[in-house]
């Protein structure tokens, strides 16, 4: 059976999950046999992070995927995503609590309150700060 046609639209980090189970591997050891961190393949798993071309590889020649087959499910994943308008959620950028001194910046909307963000930011922000602000709402919206 073809994997690509079967698993088209599956995030991959659960197809991973899922052949890891069904063969009794823990990710400790396919992090071993593929020599990618431990963390890094946890995040994947988790979905957390996408997977490299590099990762893919290492990947599907361990699980015995034909070369490329993770890729390439990786992107059909992207593309559902596109299509049904969802964006992977990114962590905010990380800013000083100084520029936030008075409110407590944990509880902060970063959708919601994105003009007050943005005002905060170019006011008091270095401009490191001010350039991952804009970068992180240039990729979520």
């Amino acid at each position: 059976m073809d994997r690509i046609a079967a698993y088209k639209g599956i995030a991959p980090s659960k197809i991973i999950a899922r052949f890891l189970k069904s063969r009794g591997v823990t990710q400790r050891e396919i992090a071993a046999q593929t020599h990618i961190h431990f963390q890094t393949l946890n995040a994947i798993i988790s979905g957390k992070r996408d997977l490299t071309i590099e990762q893919s590889l290492r990947l599907d020649k361990a699980l015995e995927f034909d070369p490329g087959t993770l890729a390439i499910l990786q992107t059909y994943y992207r593309i559902n995503l596109v299509h049904k308008n969802i964006r992977p959620e990114l962590p905010p950028p990380a800013i000083r609590p100084c520029v936030f001194w008075d409110i407590d910046p944990s509880k902060l909307d970063w959708s919601a309150n994105r003009d007050f963000i943005l005002q905060r930011i170019t006011e008091r922000g270095t401009p490191d700060e001010i350039a991952q602000t804009l970068k992180y709402y240039a990729e979520t919206t």
